[in-house]
Order: C-alpha cells, then sequence, then structure tokens
C-alpha cells in the first residue's frame, strides 16, 4: 500500500522576527516493512537543511530560517510504499509468552532506560489504576494481558483534542480522567513499563479510512507507544484507539523522551514575546 503525506506548518506573527536555530522530525522512519519513496522538506524563509540521527536511529533535519519575517512555513510531503502488516504475526519466545516478564539477562540491560518509571519513580497513581481495574493484577499471556491493558485506556478515559504544547503525566491524565493521544501514550508507557514490560514513545502519522468515522487523529500527527516483546520485537500499541498497530501507522520517530521527538522545535529571537498564531495541516492519503 502506499500512502501520501502533507504535513504544513505556518507560523504567523505580529511584527518581524528572527529565527533560531530549528529542528524538524518530520522524514518517515524506515523499517523491514516501510519504503521512503519520495521526501521534500521546504521552509520559508529559506535555511539550509542539514541532516543527521539521533541515539535512536530517527533522521532529523536542523536550519535556521534566513532574515526576518513575521511568518515560518513549514511544508513536507512524503510517500511511502507499506507492506500489508498482521500486528499479531509473531511468536513469542518462551521466556516472553505469560506476564510479568522475565527478560533475559541481555535483554534487560539493553532495555533498562525502557523500563525506567518516569523520573525514576513509581507513579502509585498509576499502579493503582492498574490494581483498581485488574485486581487479580495482570498475571496471563503476554499478548492478551497488553491488549486488556491497552483497551482500559481507551475506554476509560475521555479522548480531547488539545492543540496547547506539552504532554500531561500519567497522574494528571488518569486525575483529569482525559487527553490527547500523547497523554493516553505516555499513561499507557508508564502502565507497561509497572507491568515489567519495556516501552517508548512514537510519533508519526496515521491513516485514517474514510468510513471510519473516527476523528482522533485526522489533520494531526499522531503518537501511539512501542513494547519490546522477546521473539516479536518492538510491537506498536495505540491506546486511543485501543488496538495493536498495523496498516496504516507510519512512524516517525522513536524516543524515551516524547518532547525529544517534537515535528517542530525552535523559536523565534526577540528580547520580548511576540503574539503569533500556529495554523498546521496534516492529510494522510492512500494513494495505490
Amino acid at each position: 500500500m502506499r500512502y501520501r503525506i502533507r504535513h504544513t506548518s505556518r507560523y504567523a506573527y505580529a511584527s518581524m522576527v528572527p529565527f533560531s536555530s530549528h529542528r524538524f522530525f518530520l522524514r518517515p522512519r524506515e523499517d523491514h516493512h516501510l519504503r521512503l519513496l519520495r521526501f521534500d522538506l521546504r521552509l520559508l524563509p529559506q535555511g539550509r537543511l542539514r541532516w543527521a540521527r539521533d541515539l535512536h536511529e530517527n533522521f532529523y533535519a536542523t536550519a535556521t530560517p534566513e532574515g526576518e519575517s513575521r511568518q515560518l512555513a513549514v511544508a513536507m510531503e512524503a510517500e511511502v510504499d507499506m507492506l500489508q502488516d498482521n500486528p499479531f504475526d509473531f511468536i513469542l519466545d518462551p521466556h516472553a509468552v505469560h506476564l510479568p516478564l522475565r527478560y533475559q539477562p541481555a535483554e534487560a540491560s539493553a532495555l533498562a532506560p525502557y523500563l525506567c518509571r518516569q523520573g525514576g519513580a513509581a507513579s502509585t497513581a498509576v499502579d493503582r489504576w492498574i490494581q483498581a481495574l485488574f485486581p487479580g493484577g495482570l498475571q496471563g499471556g503476554t499478548v492478551a494481558e497488553l491488549t486488556r491493558l491497552n483497551q482500559a485506556v481507551h475506554q476509560v478515559l475521555r479522548y480531547t483534542r488539545r492543540e496547547e504544547s506539552g504532554i500531561q503525566t500519567p497522574d494528571q491524565t488518569l486525575q483529569r480522567e482525559s487527553g490527547s493521544c500523547r497523554d493516553f501514550t505516555v499513561l499507557m508507557i508508564e502502565a507497561c513499563r509497572a507491568c515489567g514490560v519495556a516501552a517508548r514513545f512514537v510519533s508519526g502519522y496515521l491513516h485514517v479510512q474514510a468510513e471510519s468515522g473516527t476523528t482522533r487523529a485526522d489533520n494531526a500527527m499522531h503518537a501511539w507507544a512501542e513494547v519490546y516483546l522477546p521473539g516479536a520485537g518492538w510491537k506498536g500499541l495505540d491506546p486511543t484507539h485501543g488496538i495493536f498497530c498495523g496498516d496504516g501507522f507510519i512512524p516517525v520517530a522513536v524516543a524515551l523522551d516524547p518532547a525529544s521527538v517534537s515535528p517542530i522545535q525552535g523559536s523565534y529571537v526577540s528580547p520580548r514575546p511576540v503574539e503569533n498564531e500556529l495554523h498546521a495541516t496534516v492529510e494522510v492519503t492512500r494513494i495505490s
């Protein structure tokens, strides 16, 4: 299946401003079932793009928009080819079939950062939430239990589209009983780690079927979690929709810290705040 992605962000400023260096995490992340066919990234004002890979093998560009302007426009267009993906087409290693997971020493060493609770300490609110939902604990088959946990986030909490920047902590999401896709994802990651399952954050795009009627990923970037399952590798879980990730999920970047892979990072340069507005559009279209 082939998809076209168009992502445009326009920042409008009340006065002329110069710009700091910007960092862009917008390039789809290639793997064994996703191939990048075409990619174009343009800035206005223009700036020379320099490409690099971060610690998680994400590609990102840096540039400093030239001169001063009342606007900054960032336009990305890409085409990707994806193999049809059955998210359950895997065989777990014997030690990963049931929860709690017992990673092998080499796995546990490599996965230590992805097992560490947020801030290095356990969230008692998340632990209490899991205990209330699953009084007997999550001790069955790994896939079945992770499915239950993923669907619990989807079903128990209320989805809200938050345009403001930043991500709620897991405790804030539980207290408010609502959040955006990135808030749901951070809570899901914390809940997985509470159960001893290594997890990380994914930023990307999602193709939404027109007939699905959902608006949870329309006209915006999407976020979901990945968990490491021995024998299967990193597998995507989307708590916003309560499903394992399959066709139509197009990753851009993975990270321990969600803020580190915000799609556009940078600012204007001014000794005082300048009133500004952001208008963004995202279109993901299946073209074959």
